[in-house]
């Protein structure tokens, strides 16, 4: 009976811990929290920054963490990224920045952190996969003229 208790608490306490390590947040993909980490981390890959600006209560940002982001072919894709989470309560600063006026809000940077495209609202997997396949390293960005939902932001 002891060795089943311990068995069960074991069982627990492992499951916490691995929840805990890192800084996953939401799906598979590995999202950061950190930006300036994250600029240094891109610098040192030659990746360019996912910003995903999303807000506790927004609906449609959980819908992307259960549809998209867990996405198999979004999570693959994703790790040619530095992938960070910005949340909305935490982060005015960037909110202003970045001009972000809704959730969700995505946008592909370089590793200094100019934005190069913007997408806001909900973003299925089929349509974010091939933008993120267009922008990954080494891809054909001729790619990127047959994502028509793509924009630019304004300088």
């Amino acid at each position: 009976m002891r060795n089943r208790h311990l068995f069960w608490i074991t069982l627990f306490l492992v499951g916490v811990l691995g929840y805990m390590h890192g800084e996953h947040i939401g799906g598979d993909v590995h999202w950061r929290s950190n930006l300036a980490a994250a600029q240094k981390e891109a610098v040192g890959s030659g990746r360019y920054l996912l910003l995903d600006f999303s807000a506790p209560d927004c609906g449609w940002c959980a819908k992307m963490d259960a549809d998209t982001f867990s996405d198999p072919n979004v999570v693959r894709l994703s790790q040619h990224f530095v992938c960070v989470r910005v949340d909305s309560e935490e982060n005015q600063a960037l909110i202003a920045r970045y001009r972000v006026m809704a959730y969700p809000t995505l946008i592909v940077a370089d590793a200094a952190g100019h934005p190069l495209y913007r997408l806001e609202g909900y973003v299925p997997p089929e349509k974010l996969a091939p933008l993120l396949k267009a922008l990954a390293p080494h891809s054909d960005r001729h790619l990127l003229e047959n994502i028509p939902f793509l924009s630019k932001p304004s300088k």
